[in-house]
């Protein structure tokens, strides 16, 4: 196997949140994306903001396209 310390893998050793690096992963399973608990708890809370504002933003579109239909 080839010794390749591309983009991609420098990127796995930080976390996905604060940009951190990691210490060195033990053992096998999935690899870590972030660095502790709090930065985890911290982008999912983002990814949530960003889903209710999504959602927001398409019932906006509908009322939207309602008033103009009514309108007509």
């Amino acid at each position: 196997m080839a010794n390749f310390s591309g983009p991609a893998e420098r990127d796995a050793r930080c976390c996905a949140f604060c940009t951190r690096e990691m210490p060195p992963q033990s053992g096998r399973g999935r690899r870590r994306r972030y660095c502790d608990r709090r930065c985890q708890s911290a982008a999912e809370r983002v990814r949530i903001r960003r889903r209710l504002a999504l959602g927001v933003m398409v019932e906006q579109q509908a009322l939207k396209a309602e008033m103009e239909a009514s309108c007509t």
